[in-house]
Order: structure tokens, then C-alpha cells, then sequence
């Protein structure tokens, strides 16, 4: 249970920050880099949410008013 909560963030942050600083040779360009990530991954998550959260009023909207129930 604990391993995928906290390795998966984890192992990401640090393989993004390994591969940074590999390819920059760079320790603070491996961070920022390691930084752009998160947040690149941070702005898809909340995309997707917003989408997930329309379809779901989209449908509750349409369970509601009883559109497409079949008689």
C-alpha cells in the first residue's frame, strides 16, 4: 500500500531530477528541470479533473432531468 503512495512521487521527482542534471550537468539545472516537470504534471492532473468533473455534472444534469431514460 505505502509503496506506490510515496514511491510513486517520489521516484518521480528524483528520476526527473537524475536525468536533468544528467543531461545539464548540471545540479541546480537538474532541480529546475526536475521543477518544470512537476508542474507540467501538476497542470495535466487539473485538466484532467476539470474534464472528469464536466462529464460528471454533464451526466448528473442529465440523470436529473430524466433525459435518455427509455420507456
Amino acid at each position: 500500500f505505502v509503496v506506490p503512495v510515496v514511491g510513486l512521487p517520489l521516484g518521480f521527482v528524483l528520476g526527473t531530477f537524475a536525468a536533468e542534471t544528467v543531461r545539464r550537468r548540471d545540479v541546480r539545472g537538474g532541480w529546475l528541470g526536475a521543477i518544470a516537470a512537476i508542474r507540467a504534471a501538476g497542470a495535466a492532473i487539473l485538466v484532467e479533473l476539470a474534464g472528469a468533473l464536466v462529464a460528471v455534472c454533464c451526466w448528473s444534469t442529465a440523470v436529473a432531468a430524466g433525459i435518455g431514460v427509455v420507456s
